[in-house]
């Protein structure tokens, strides 16, 4: 055997390995999950889906979830890839250190710029270099930024072995496994879509992300279109398959239609523009030279088109149902944010990651503006611009970007040259065909990204990249070596030697065991994560800390990192309330080790608020933290560092309430602990919550607004003087409006003036409101529903028994703002059931107009299986509407009338006696009340609920005599709720006192913005 010959047999050995390393890995990241639960559809499942779907999910031995499983269910994805990324490197150094035959390369080879610039390989380097160097110098994150750059390695530990050492004719294999199985995985997912329909409708199984799966299926449709081209090429004659190739016609037919069923089946626009867009570079491959400016003129006009009447309306006039908060968070928000960032530090960037640690800040303060494209809402974190090119513009600044970039750009040039090379030559039909598939791919993923995240979770990459290797595989050839100058034997004597060339192998063998070595771990760190979330769940507070302090040192994504770090500050924080408690218990005073363990947690929340400012629920665990030094430092009779802290506690518990606007949790306990009325401020944190949220939500924002419209002094002058700012704001534009938050004032205004018998003006304030609402645009949609909602409601009160339909009208509208809009029109809308909330009021409005059958379908539709017979929950609403107007005198007719039918449907609802209990109190006939307060405690299953809702009535009648003698036949009535009347408003409120410890059990936040992000099988 000679030298040539041995070397291209080992060359074909090692290509054919690497081509067997990339399909297992793809596999791997194509079909395997690892949820910690399976979902009760799939353990009552008893179909072949089930044994699928437990198979790919790895199922432990019970058999209710994956025997390894991580925080998010996708991590074993990751795992597959950078396990492949590793044995990739290590192959390529195997065959580089066999290799015996000298570089056609000299050093001044090597120094040739513009050669050099020509291919993706310095692009690449640059784009790497530029990671690490910015990432080292990261202000605050330097550790979290260098994660990031090990993950860029592993990317391109996968991307350069296959693109420099894949032969063409294995690049070629590689892609049409790659495509098979692109096309099983979402025969897959649609198996699951039909099997197990989701409320959502749209295909995300098993990748966990409609937009992911959608850009993982982009490279399935090009290769196997350019299958089909391929097909249909004729062969010469002499040709050992002559003629058209119908097996790779069917093959590629098969394939494109099921992955073309499935990306629209995912209804993910950003995959819809990459496919436009791959398709356009297809058309110009094929078309001749001379027609290419006018294809790509046309391509340009029709997305020029689509962007004007599509995408530029949503971010005024669209709502939830029109999936239009999705294009102005990008357009409104992360991009600007991206931008933002990117201009602060133009060449470099603020490392990897940056714009993950850095861009929720800007979201914090946004969210008011339009809340259910930004909100943040503890769980939901700008972690991704959904722009991979503005994410890079951010991380890794210009310089990186133009990498990253320029290394797409040099491949599609090299691409391009090899179609117009081989335009004439019958033989390599085939091979160009797929290229301009491979090329397609590139483009659509590449332009897909502009609008997606995909790039930066399990699942696209290996897919992505390969689809990249392959493609440069197949036309590095077009890319000549340099010629020899002058005189050939002075040439071959300055040619690299085959030892610098085995030296090449050594370092790519010790880059794939430090790539293994860093995946590995990476693995393992998901897997602390997750355990250490479950020692939290158990209590086991200590094992928490030491597992998600080494995640959180360990993992490399920058996003899974800070949450890591913030489940180890939950920890800490959980475990000193519980010393603190035990302290207390036992009545002796926290030890000097317990306030070092304090101080330490709370450098590390300091530390962690520095390199990601307002993550998360830092600021909920800063106020807890604080509040249990306080105590603890009380308890050690150390009252000038108690009252140190009680003002970080409040300072902190401010932060949390600006952190979180329509969480009420942390509303609620600050209005109780601010001992100063403040009815400026108070009114504003109300505004502020109403924003996104509806006014009979939640019964403390009742009690918050009563006692600010009843109880806090100066509070009548502050809510007229907005009201009137209010109605001059309702006759400007929206950018005129000198307060923003004129439009909840009107809703406060409209619920005091509903309260207090005035339903003309809260019905006139109400529907100001939402016109308000409504000129503001998509934005704030959420406000305009609630507010038509509420002005329904004021409605009602006004007259139950007035003509129904201007109501059911106005419902209709405020649901189709929130939900889309429905098949029906006109009058046929009106009969049509309506969900939640406004199903709700639907119901009573058609049980006051007397359509009971009306009603009984609307209840059906808002009916669970645990609900109950319908008679029952029919019971439950006549009573429930009774009890609204048992307080209206003129209304007592019809309470009588409500509470009667809701007695004769089912007399075990005590609800209809309670209703009969109240207007007997109203009517002053006190023997009819105490008969129905003695049926109700007699009947009650539950006497302390029962009791509650007494004490509730006897604060409406408190003169009434039954009350003494309730408590003269039932020993355990409780006393009078009027002697709470002296205690502190936080108490009265129903507020915790400052000295007691938080006992709520939040879960640690795992999710980014741009949607679900986890499969749940």
């Amino acid at each position: 055997m000679t030298a040539s010959t041995e070397a291209t047999s080992n060359q074909q050995k090692f290509s054919i390995l690497m081509l067997v390393i990339a399909t297992i890995a793809l596999a791997g990241a194509c079909f395997l999950t690892n949820p910690s639960k399976f979902s009760q559809a799939h353990l009552d499942d008893n179909s072949m889906l089930k044994h699928f779907v437990s198979t790919f999910g790895l199922a432990g031995a019970t058999g209710e979830g994956s025997a390894f499983p991580t925080l998010r269910p996708i991590e074993i994805r990751g795992l597959c890839f950078h396990v492949g990324a590793a044995a990739l490197m290590l192959v390529l150094g195997a065959q580089l250190i066999a290799r015996k035959d000298r570089p056609r390369l000299t050093i001044d080879d090597l120094y040739d710029l513009k050669r050099q610039f020509s291919g993706p390989y310095v692009y690449w380097a640059l784009l790497l270099f530029i990671s690490v160097v910015s990432s080292y110098s990261s202000d605050a994150g330097r550790d979290i930024s260098l994660g990031g750059s090990l993950l860029r390695m592993l990317t391109f530990g996968w991307w350069l072995p296959l693109a420099i050492a894949l032969r063409p004719k294995d690049a070629k294999r590689l892609s049409v496994v790659m495509t098979l199985i692109i096309t099983l995985m979402t025969l897959f997912g649609i198996w699951y879509f039909y099997g197990r329909p989701d409320p959502r409708n749209r295909l995300w199984y098993p990748v966990g992300n409609e937009l992911w799966f959608g850009a993982c299926i982009l490279p399935g449709i090009f290769i196997a279109a350019g299958g089909i081209l391929a097909g249909l090429q004729r062969r010469e004659k002499s040709e050992e398959n002559a003629g058209q190739r119908i097996d790779l016609i069917i093959m590629g037919l098969i394939a494109l239609i099921v992955c073309a069923f499935g990306l629209w089946l995912t209804k993910s626009r950003s995959a819809a523009a990459g496919l436009f867009a791959g398709g356009c570079f297809s058309l110009i491959l094929l078309a001749p030279k001379k027609r290419r400016a006018l294809v790509l003129l046309g391509a340009i006009l029709i997305a020029l088109a689509v962007v004007q009447l599509k995408v530029l309306p949503m971010l005024k006039h669209s709502a939830m149902g029109d999936r239009a908060h999705s294009v102005r968070s990008r357009l409104n928000h992360e991009w600007p944010y991206a931008i933002t960032l990117w201009t602060q530090k133009v060449v470099g960037g603020h490392g990897e990651g940056g714009y993950t640690m850095l861009a929720g800040r800007f979201a914090r303060e946004d969210q008011l503006s339009d809340p259910n494209a930004i909100a943040i809402d503890e769980r939901v974190w700008v972690a991704e611009a959904h722009n991979e090119y503005l994410n890079l513009l951010s991380d890794v600044g210009l310089a990186g970007t133009i990498g990253f970039v320029g290394a797409l750009i040099a491949t599609l040039f090299w691409a391009v040259r090899y179609v117009d090379n081989r335009r004439d030559e019958p033989n390599e039909g085939v091979n160009r065909c797929l290229v301009i598939g491979l090329a397609g791919a590139l483009v659509a993923v590449a332009f897909e990204e502009g609008a997606s995240v995909g790039l930066r979770h399990p699942g696209l990459p290996p897919l992505f990249y390969t689809c990249w290797a392959c493609l440069w595989a197949m036309v590095r050839d077009q890319r000549p070596l340099p010629a020899p100058p002058g005189d050939a034997k002075d040439y071959e004597e300055r040619r690299l030697g085959s030892s610098t060339v085995r030296l090449g192998g050594a370092v790519a063998v010790i880059a794939g065991i430090g790539l293994g070595f860093v995946g590995i771990q990476d693995w393992r760190a998901s897997r602390d994560q997750y355990e250490a979330g479950v020692s939290l769940r158990d209590g086991n507070f200590e094992k928490a800390i030491a597992l998600a302090d080494s995640s959180g040192n360990q993992l490399l994504d920058p996003m899974r990192r800070l949450v890591s770090r913030e489940l180890a500050l939950e920890a800490r924080v959980q475990e000193l309330i519980r010393r603190v408690r035990l302290a207390m218990n036992a009545k002796t005073p926290p030890t000097d080790e317990d306030l070092q363990f304090a101080r330490q947690a709370t450098i590390e929340a300091a530390a962690l608020n520095k390199t990601a400012p307002r993550f998360l629920q830092v600021s909920k665990w800063q106020w807890q933290l604080a509040l249990a030094l306080r105590d603890a430092h009380w308890m050690r009779n150390e009252q000038a560092e108690a009252r140190e802290y009680q003002q970080a506690y409040l300072e902190s518990l401010n932060q949390c309430r600006i952190d979180e606007p329509f969480i009420i949790d942390y509303l609620f306990r600050l209005w109780g602990e601010v001992s100063e009325p403040i009815p400026q401020a108070r009114f504003d944190w109300l505004r502020l919550w109403l924003r996104r949220n509806q006014i009979g939500e939640d019964p403390r924002f009742g009690l918050m607004l009563q006692q600010l419209a009843t109880q806090v002094p100066g509070f009548k002058p502050v809510l007229e003087g907005a009201v009137a700012v209010a109605i001059q704001d309702a006759e400007t534009d929206v950018e005129s409006w000198k307060d923003p938050f004129a439009p909840e004032t009107l809703r406060i205004a409209a619920a005091i003036a509903n309260a207090s018998g005035d339903s003309k003006r809260a019905i006139d304030y109400a529907d100001t409101a939402a016109k308000m609402y409504a000129s503001a645009g998509g934005r704030l949609f959420y406000g305009e529903s609630a507010a038509l909602l509420e002005e329904v409601n004021d409605m009602f009160v006004a007259d139950p028994t007035a003509d129904p339909k201007p109501a059911l009208e106005i419902l209709v509208r405020a649901s189709q703002i929130l939900n889309g809009p429905m098949p029906q029109t006109g009058d046929d809308a009106l009969k049509v059931p309506l969900p939640r909330e406004f199903g709700q009021a639907r119901l009573g409005i058609l049980l006051a107009a007397g359509r009971e059958d009306e009603a009984k379908k609307q209840l059906e539709a808002l009916m669970t299986d645990a609900m109950g017979p319908i008679e029952t929950q029919l019971a439950f609403a006549y009573a429930r509407i009774a009890n609204q107007f048992v307080g209206h005198p003129k209304s007592a007719p019809l309470v009588a009338k409500w509470a009667a039918r809701a007695e004769a449907l089912d007399p075990k609802v005590l609800e209809s006696t309670f209703a009969k209990l109240r207007l007997a109190l109203s009517r002053g006939n006190d023997d009819a009340a105490l008969a129905a307060a003695q049926h109700i405690i007699e009947a009650a299953p539950n006497r302390q609920e029962v009791f509650d809702a007494l004490l509730q009535a006897e604060m409406e009648k408190p003169e009434s005599g039954i009350w003494k003698v309730l408590r003269e036949t039932h020993k355990d009535f409780p006393p009078s709720p009027l002697s709470a009347a002296s205690q502190p408003a936080a108490s009265a409120l129903g507020v915790p006192d400052v000295s007691e410890m938080p006992k709520e059990k939040t879960e640690s936040a795992t999710h980014e913005s741009g949607g679900p992000s986890e499969p749940r099988p």
